[in-house]
C-alpha cells in the first residue's frame, strides 16, 4: 500500500528566492511560425507570485534548481505553450517552472511596427536560502491566512499557510488550495498530503476527505481498508458524509467485510442527519428486506393449480389451435407442461406463462387484421376458460408475471 510520507522539516527562518532572467532560445521552432526573440528588447508586463508556486513538499524536502523552459509568445504577448527544455532534475519543480512560465504576461513584440509572435527561454531557478526575511509562525498568521483566503487574496493567504505548516488549519486550508488550485497550482499529490497531516491531528471534515482520497486513489494508492479506516474514524464523530461512505462500503465488502446490518447502520446514522443520499440507501435496502420476506412467507405451491394452468394450455393450444394452423403455441405449450413437477421454478414458469400469452395475443391480432372473426371469438373463450387456473397459481406462489393472462 503506497502512503504519502511527509518531510517535517519545518524551514521557518529560510527565505526563498528565485531568480528568473530571460535568455536568447537560440534556434526557431521549426513547427510553429515563430521568430527568436532578442531578450535585451523584451519588456514583461505582468509575472506571477513565484512564491506561491515553488511547491511546499518540494521546500520541506530541500528540493532545489533551475529549469529552463522554452516558451511560444502570441502577437498579443500572451505565452501560448511552454515546454522544459532543461530539467532541474526534480519532477515537480519542473512542472512548477512550466505552470509559471505559462502566466507571464509580455508587451507585443514588434518589428517594423509588427507584432510578432516570437519564442524564447526563462530560466526558472528554485532556491532556498538561510537569508530570510520569509513570514515566521506566530499566533496570528494562520487567522491572517484566514482573513486573506476569506477575500480570495490566495498568495497572501498561502504564504500565511506555509509559514505554520504543523498547524491543524493551516493543513486544512492547504489541502483546499492545492484540490482546488487556488493560488497555486491544482496538485493531487500535495492536496492528499496536507489532508493527511491534518487527519492525523484529528481535524473531522479532513478524517472524512482522507477516506475520499483512497477511495477514489486521489493523490495516494487507493486502497479500500484506508478509505473504510478514516471514514470510520470520521463517522463515528458524527460525519454524515463519513456515515454514508461507511455504509456505502459495507453495502458492497470494500476495505471490510460485506455486511448489510452495518451498512444499514451507518446509513441510518447519516440519514436521521438529513443525508438524503442515505436515506434513499436506506429505503432501497428496506424495500428489498421487504419483498425478500413477502417471498419467503409465501405458502407452497399447489401443483395441482400448476397442472390444472398448464392442461388448459396444454390442451386448448394442442388440440384447438392445431386445427387453425399455430403449430408455434403447440410448440410452446408442450415446453410449458414439461416444467418439473416436483418444485416448479417460478421464474421459469413464470417467463414461460409470458411466451404463452404473447404468442396467443400475437395469433389473436393476427386474425383480427385479417377479419377472421371466428378465431378471435375462439380465443377470448380461450383465455377466459385459461385465466381463473393460471392466476390462481400466480397469486398464490407470487408470480405476478401470470396477470398477462387477465384479460
Amino acid at each position: 500500500m503506497k502512503k504519502i510520507s511527509i518531510n517535517l522539516f519545518l524551514f521557518i527562518s529560510l527565505a526563498l528566492t528565485l531568480a528568473i532572467q530571460i535568455s536568447y532560445a537560440g534556434e526557431d521552432d521549426a513547427k510553429i511560425k515563430t521568430i527568436p526573440a532578442d531578450p535585451t528588447k523584451l519588456e514583461i508586463l505582468s509575472q506571477p507570485d513565484i512564491n506561491s508556486y515553488y511547491p511546499s513538499f518540494s521546500r520541506r524536502s530541500g528540493e532545489q534548481g533551475a529549469a529552463i523552459v522554452t516558451i511560444v509568445v502570441g502577437v498579443d504577448g500572451d505565452v501560448e505553450k511552454a515546454v522544459v527544455a532543461k530539467s532541474s532534475s526534480y519532477p515537480r519543480l519542473d512542472r512548477a517552472a512550466t505552470e509559471i512560465s505559462t502566466r507571464y504576461k509580455f508587451k507585443p513584440y514588434l518589428i517594423d511596427g509588427a507584432a510578432q509572435r516570437f519564442v524564447t527561454n526563462l530560466k526558472i531557478n528554485f532556491e532556498i536560502t538561510p537569508d530570510s526575511n520569509n513570514q515566521t509562525c506566530s499566533s496570528n498568521t494562520v487567522n491572517n491566512g484566514v482573513d486573506f483566503y476569506n477575500k480570495k487574496n490566495y498568495s497572501s493567504a498561502l504564504s500565511s499557510f506555509l509559514a505554520c505548516p504543523n498547524d491543524e488549519l493551516s493543513q486544512r486550508y492547504l489541502s483546499v488550495m492545492y484540490d482546488s488550485g487556488l493560488g497555486v497550482a491544482k496538485d493531487d499529490v500535495e492536496a492528499a498530503g496536507w489532508t493527511l497531516k491534518a487527519a492525523q491531528q484529528g481535524n473531522l471534515i479532513s478524517q472524512s476527505n482522507m477516506g475520499i482520497y483512497y477511495f477514489n486513489g486521489r493523490g495516494v494508492a487507493k486502497d479500500f481498508s484506508q478509505a473504510a479506516y478514516w471514514n470510520r474514524k470520521a463517522a463515528e464523530r458524527g460525519d454524515s458524509v463519513a456515515q454514508l461512505n461507511l455504509g456505502f462500503l459495507y453495502f458492497n465488502g470494500q476495505g471490510v467485510p460485506k455486511d448489510l446490518n452495518q451498512a444499514k447502520y451507518w446509513y441510518q446514522k447519516a440519514a436521521d442527519q438529513g443525508n438524503k443520499v442515505a436515506q434513499n440507501n436506506l429505503q432501497s435496502i428496506k424495500n428489498e428486506e421487504a419483498e425478500i420476506k413477502r417471498k419467503a412467507n409465501l405458502p407452497k405451491p399447489d401443483l395441482n393449480i400448476l397442472a390444472k394452468c398448464a392442461g388448459n394450455i396444454y390442451g386448448f393450444t394442442k388440440i384447438s389451435f392445431n386445427e387453425r394452423g399455430n403449430g408455434g403455441l403447440i410448440k410452446e405449450a408442450n415446453a410449458f407442461i414439461d416444467l418439473p413437477s416436483d418444485t416448479p421454478d417460478k421464474f421459469k414458469v413464470s417467463a414461460k406463462a409470458v411466451e404463452i400469452a404473447n404468442a396467443i395475443e400475437r395469433f389473436y391480432y393476427a386474425n383480427a387484421q385479417n377479419g377472421n372473426l371466428a378465431n378471435v371469438y375462439y380465443i377470448d373463450q380461450v383465455k377466459k376458460i385459461i385465466n381463473k387456473e393460471c392466476v390462481e397459481f400466480g397469486n398464490q406462489y407470487g408470480i405476478e408475471t401470470f396477470q398477462i393472462l387477465v384479460y
